[in-house]
Formats: structure tokens, C-alpha cells, sequence
């Protein structure tokens, strides 16, 4: 009865236990649940944002939810955040938008006194500003820059204003205000030292960029070469691949033809280590233009030609008619009308949706230039005319500038003064709006020459505009022009005096052009040559380093023989043993039976005997296992 009694007390005080435990584990479940399953679950869904967006989705829903129900706002404005980060990885902007409106709804009631509160404010306006600039609504994403912008500097934290204005820039730049997105950069710059290297690299690239876009290609070039070194430190193989590339190309379009064949097949030789493709074959046409530049028609079409098969074989339309335009050009230079022809007429046969706009315009620009030089005077017109409507609705405005520069030569070669006239007015107009001073200064030079018989107080006017603007960049080859418009001018007038002023300057300048062009050339060369013996050097290094391979793979391979002959030796050994074994209790047996010998006796014998056959046995075997192994290894 008492056992009984017992146990009832045992099973009471039990169950108590379990209750208060259960109790206790549910309100702390809960408090759990608040407190940190909200930052645990944001945690989770940003980490897999990229990989499994639907998931993510519901996991930051999830943290959202927990958030809402301990009234935390900051996380809930971060949970929000998040989600409309992935529909921005989706590029579905509208939805984008309507999270960040919700984010920015709540972050009204945010404390901004807390310097996690102020990055959360920045990571709300900035994501806006970004959408609102992809949806081209330009006025709100700087009223969000603008407001990211005043709680990063009063916050005086260097990230955040650092970030901020990286966004700022890049607005300002999408909004073709290259001088203030340039500077707006370069303040930037001053706050970048704590920012990862990720963001130092996309800073310096984006200055570069900038500096471009502005006609500074020197200071780009520099930029360029600062991401360079980071990314060196970084190991971002790729990336420093097309840092390089844009390095070569900058440099083309200064002229640096010789620098620009040496950044090229830099960026040419670690995407071909590396196998990135994409970077070989932008490589190999940027290299056939510089080579067609500098009149290496061979070099050219060698590149451009691999480049060409490279796009083929990919099925890349857009590679193929920039390729295409690049070989057409070579063989327009080497008065291969035919073959120039096909080239162009290949990225006009590509159906119109399959490439971009401008490379249908060059080739038909190109192909006018072509047929014009035929004397097909009325098709290179239509044609360059196509080549305009293209680029004026895309909005190509140095492409309209280009071409109609060579419908104003195509009139003036055909008599057709006024429509020439006209044209060049409505290159020069859009020259000035872009800020692009050479092609300006060589429209002018150009037109000025048009007008001499016309109008010649205009045409000196535009001569010396055209002179004082080549003087100001270093256009000699422009300036020289211009001479010629003054000379024939000052004849036309009857002021001989002044025309032999101006041809001894034209003739002092026309010495000093070929002077730097032996210059140029031969500095070219030096790089050229230097580079070509660096790739010799590269291919003797890697025919050493084939020899060497060879020769460890010689060691590996005797190293390998000798491990087997070991081998061999042991296993040779054992069935020697084996074998001593066996004929031991074979001898045994046998002597045992035949003399009947006294076991004592026959014990001893076995024994010498056993002894004398294994070491005969175990260094016939050696022997054998040695002989085998030296022939080989000779």
C-alpha cells in the first residue's frame, strides 16, 4: 500500500516537473522567436538571395512577420529592403519600388540617432534612387540620392557618404553630365579608404569612365591602371583582362597605337590562359584596328579573321558585324573594293533584330565611302543617308556627326555647294553640343575651304576659329588644313604677302607633323618590338617549362618503377617464404618417413635446411626482380 502510495507521489511531482518545463521552454521559445529568429531569418534569406529567390522571398516574409509582432521597425524596414532587393536582382523595378515605398513608409519612425538606423535610411534611399534612375524618372532618384546623401554627411560616417555618392555619380553620368559626375567621383574618392576593394575597383573604374567621356583620356588611362594594380592584389584574373582592354582602347583613341598593341595582347594573353572568351575575341578586334591603324594589313586581318570565326562559331551577331566592319575597313585600305564589299554587305544581310543599330550604320557610313570612290554617287548618298535615320533614332549623336560630315564631302565633290554647306553647319552644331573640339576644328577647317569661293571673309573666319582650336588640343594634321583654307584665301583676296606668311608656317608645321610622325612611328615600333620579344620570351619560358614537366615526369616515373621494384621485392620475398615453407614440411615429412630419424634429429636438420634454401631462394629472386627494373628503366 505504502509502495503504491509511493509511486502516485512519484508520478505527481512528475508531471508538475513537465508542466513548469513546458511552460517555461514555450515563453522562452517565444521570446527567442522575437528577439532573434527576425535577424536570424533576414540573415538566411540575403544569403541565398541570388540562389534561390523564391525561398528567400518566403524566409524575409517570415522575418518581416516576427518583426511585426514585437513592433520592431528597423528590422521590419530591413526585411522589406531585402525583398526588394531580389525583385531588383529579378529586374522587376516596378515591384522593386513598391517594397522600397513600404521601407521608406516605415523608416519615417526610425530613430536616426543610431548609426545602424543611418546605414538602413541609406540603403533605402540609394536602392530607390537606383531604381527610380533604371525607370528614367531622373528627378526623383536625385531627390533620393540627394536625401541618402544629407544623412550620410550628417551622420559623418565615410561608407555611407561614400556610398552615396558612387550612386550620385553614376545618376549623373546616365544623365550625360559627365563634368559633375566626374567630380562628383572624385569626391568620392576622398572617402573611399574604409570601403571594400570591390568598391575601390568599381570607383576607379567608373572615374576612368568618366574621364573618357570627357575627353580626358590621359587622366582615364591613369584610373585604369590604379583598378589594375587592386585587382592585381586581388587576384580578379578576369576583371584585370578587361581593365587592360580598356586601357588598349583608351590609348587608340589618343593615338598611342604602340601602348595600345601592348595593353591589347596583355589583356589577349590572360584571357587566352584562362580561357575568357569573351575577352579574347574583343581583344583580337580591337588589336585588327589598331593594327589597320598603323598600316599592318597582314597583323590586322590576322586578327580580325580570328576573331571573326570565334563570333561564328558562338552564333554572336553583334561580334560578327564588329568584326565584319573591321575587316571590310582593312580591305577598303588596301583597295580591295570586292572583298571590302562582302565584308560590309555581311553585317547588312544579318536580320536588322539581331544587332545593335550603330554597326548596320557603320557598315552602311563604310560602304558609301566605298562606292562613292566608284563614282556610285546617288547610292553613297542614300546610303549614308540610311546610315544617318539610324543613328539620329537611336540617339547616336557622334554617329549623325560622323556621317554627315561625309555627306557634306560626298555634295562638295559633286559641285553641290549649299547642301554641303548645310551639312557641315549640322555636324559642327552637334560637334559643339557634344564638346568633341578635334572633329569640330576639322569640320571647320573643312568648311572653311567650301566657302572660299562663297563667302570669303566666313571661310578665313572659320579657318582661324579651326586653327586656334587644333592649336589648343595639338591637332596639327587639322591645323594644317586650316592653313591650306588661309593660303587660298589670302591668294584669292590678292594678299600675296599674307599667303606666304601662312605657307611658311604651313610648311614649318608640315615638317614638324612628319618629324613626330618618325617619332611616333619608331616609339611604336620600340613598343611593338619590345612586346614581341616579350611573347618570344613567354614561349621560350613555356618550352622550358615543357622540358622541365617532362623531366619530373621522367623522375615521377623512375620514382614510380623503384616504389614497384620495392614491391615487387617484398611480394617476391613472401612467396619465397612461402615457398621455403612449403618444401620444409615436404623435406620433413619425406626424411622422417624414409630414414625414420628420432624427431629431435629431424627438427635440427629441417631447420639447417630451411635456412640454406631461403637465402639461396631470396637472392635468386633479387637478382631476377633488379634485372628486370634496369631494363626499364634504361
Amino acid at each position: 500500500m505504502f509502495y503504491r502510495f509511493s509511486s502516485y507521489l512519484l508520478s505527481l511531482r512528475l508531471a508538475i516537473l513537465s508542466a513548469v518545463f513546458i511552460v517555461l521552454f514555450a515563453a522562452n521559445s517565444a521570446a527567442l522567436e522575437a528577439t532573434e529568429s527576425a535577424p536570424r531569418y533576414i540573415e538566411y534569406g540575403v544569403s541565398i538571395q541570388k540562389t534561390n529567390p523564391d525561398a528567400a522571398k518566403k524566409v524575409l516574409q517570415t522575418a518581416f512577420d516576427l518583426a511585426k509582432k514585437q513592433n520592431d521597425k528597423s528590422l521590419m524596414a530591413k526585411a522589406i529592403l531585402e525583398q526588394a532587393q531580389i525583385e531588383k536582382l529579378q529586374n522587376n523595378y516596378l515591384d522593386a519600388q513598391q517594397f522600397l515605398l513600404k521601407a521608406e513608409a516605415i523608416s519615417h519612425s526610425l530613430d536616426n540617432s543610431s548609426s545602424y538606423n543611418n546605414l538602413l535610411l541609406v540603403d533605402i534611399f540609394t536602392n530607390m534612387a537606383t531604381v527610380q534612375r533604371i525607370l528614367k524618372d531622373y528627378e526623383k532618384s536625385m531627390a533620393y540620392v540627394e536625401k541618402g546623401l544629407a544623412i550620410a554627411q550628417a551622420s559623418l560616417e565615410q561608407q555611407l557618404i561614400f556610398k552615396s555618392l558612387q550612386i550620385k555619380g553614376t545618376l549623373l553620368q546616365t544623365m550625360k553630365r559627365y563634368d559633375d559626375s566626374v567630380a562628383t567621383y572624385l569626391l568620392a574618392e576622398e572617402y573611399m579608404s574604409d570601403a571594400s576593394v570591390d568598391d575601390k575597383i568599381r570607383l576607379l573604374r567608373n572615374i576612368a569612365n568618366g574621364y573618357n567621356k570627357v575627353n580626358e583620356y590621359q587622366l582615364g588611362i591613369e584610373y585604369y591602371e590604379k583598378a589594375v594594380e587592386l585587382l592585381i592584389e586581388n587576384n580578379d584574373t578576369k576583371a584585370i583582362s578587361f581593365t587592360l582592354l580598356d586601357i588598349a582602347k583608351t590609348q587608340a583613341k589618343i593615338g598611342g597605337y604602340g601602348q595600345a598593341i601592348d595593353s591589347g595582347k596583355r589583356a589577349l594573353s590572360i584571357a587566352r590562359e584562362h580561357k575568357i572568351e569573351d575577352v579574347i575575341v574583343e581583344s583580337l578586334v580591337v588589336l585588327s584596328i589598331v593594327y589597320r591603324k598603323i598600316s599592318s594589313y597582314e597583323n590586322a586581318l590576322l586578327y580580325g579573321l580570328e576573331a571573326l570565326a570565334l563570333y561564328e562559331k558562338n552564333k554572336d551577331f553583334n561580334g560578327i558585324a564588329a568584326s565584319s566592319n573591321s575587316i571590310g575597313l582593312v580591305y577598303f585600305y588596301l583597295n580591295q573594293s570586292d572583298n571590302a564589299q562582302s565584308y560590309f554587305k555581311r553585317v547588312l544581310n544579318i536580320p536588322v533584330d539581331n544587332i545593335e543599330s550603330k554597326y548596320r550604320a557603320a557598315a552602311l557610313r563604310d560602304l558609301a565611302k566605298l562606292l562613292f570612290a566608284e563614282n556610285k554617287h546617288d547610292t553613297a548618298i542614300e546610303l549614308s543617308n540610311e546610315a544617318y535615320a539610324i543613328y539620329e533614332q537611336s540617339g547616336n549623336r557622334k554617329g549623325e556627326a560622323g556621317v554627315l560630315t561625309s555627306i557634306a564631302s560626298f555634295y562638295y565633290q559633286m559641285g553641290k555647294l549649299p547642301q554641303s554647306i548645310n551639312a557641315y553647319n549640322t555636324s559642327i552644331a552637334i560637334l559643339q553640343k557634344l564638346k568633341d573640339v578635334w572633329n569640330e576644328a576639322a569640320s571647320k577647317a573643312q568648311l572653311s575651304i567650301v566657302l572660299v569661293n562663297i563667302d570669303l571673309d566666313k571661310s578665313i573666319s572659320l579657318a582661324q576659329e579651326s586653327l586656334m582650336l587644333a592649336a589648343n588640343i595639338g591637332a596639327k594634321s587639322v591645323s594644317e588644313e586650316a592653313y591650306t583654307t588661309l593660303i587660298l584665301a589670302e591668294e584669292t583676296r590678292g594678299n600675296y604677302k599674307k599667303a606666304l606668311e601662312y605657307a611658311k608656317q604651313k610648311e614649318a608645321l608640315v615638317n614638324e607633323i612628319k618629324t613626330d610622325a618618325i617619332n611616333k612611328r619608331s616609339a611604336e615600333m620600340f613598343i611593338i618590338l619590345d612586346v614581341e620579344k616579350k611573347e618570344r620570351a613567354i614561349e621560350i619560358l613555356k618550352q622550358e617549362k615543357a622540358f622541365i614537366t617532362l623531366e619530373l615526369d621522367n623522375q615521377d616515373t623512375k620514382t614510380r618503377l623503384k616504389a614497384q621494384d620495392s614491391i615487387i621485392k617484398e611480394l617476391n620475398a613472401k612467396i619465397t617464404n612461402i615457398i621455403i615453407g612449403v618444401i620444409v614440411l615436404t623435406l620433413l615429412f619425406v626424411v622422417r618417413i624414409y630414414f625414420n630419424l628420432n624427431i629431435h634429429y629431424f627438427i635440427l636438420i629441417s631447420l639447417v635446411a630451411s635456412l640454406i634454401l631461403y637465402s639461396v631462394s631470396a637472392y635468386s629472386v633479387q637478382a631476377a626482380s633488379s634485372a628486370v627494373i634496369n631494363r626499364l628503366t634504361s
